[in-house]
């Protein structure tokens, strides 16, 4: 009777283990608030642009290069002010750079993220001219929703460049 009792409990553990390995991942369409948005990777790569300066709305870092002030518009792009007077700094121009949320500056080289790549920019604010020199695709893993769910049924050649809240 022991054995049997024994031997039944046993068999349980095992069935319970291996449902374990049956518990799907919550899809982010059903369990988050928020819904990805894609853009084609032809025009991903023809995206970066040098604007006009625009008003601030979701900001991110900061980054200082030289009188230069960089404020990151999260998964937009950066805004550019000259900062030669720390107590007034004047908006120039904004770097329009959608999926992106970080950078680097060494000898007027931009070093940032564009959705899953990683970008080179040769800047040059005197002209306010921008040139691409080098993207390396795929660097970095696919934009997370902020309660960090991937998306499914990413259309083919396409790129998470954020997520906005569902409606």
């Amino acid at each position: 009777m022991k054995k049997t009792l024994f031997l039944f409990l046993i068999g349980l553990v095992i069935l319970q283990g291996c449902c374990l390995f049956c518990i799907e991942e919550p899809d982010y369409r059903d369990a988050s608030e928020f819904k990805p948005v894609f853009m084609d990777r032809s025009e991903l790569n023809g995206s970066i642009q040098l604007q006009s300066a625009k008003s601030i709305a979701n900001t991110g870092k900061i980054y200082v290069f030289n009188d230069l002030l960089f404020v990151s518009e999260k998964r937009e792009g950066f805004h550019i002010f000259d900062n030669s007077n720390p107590k007034s700094p004047q908006k120039i121009k904004f770097l329009k750079v959608p999926g992106s949320t970080d950078l680097a500056i060494r000898s007027n080289v931009l070093y940032l993220n564009q959705a899953t790549d990683l970008v080179t920019l040769k800047f040059d604010l005197e002209n306010e001219t921008i040139e691409l020199k080098k993207r390396i695709k795929n660097t970095f893993p696919e934009l997370s929703s902020p309660e960090g769910f991937t998306a499914y049924d990413t259309p083919e050649n396409n790129v998470v460049i954020n997520w906005i809240p569902k409606k």
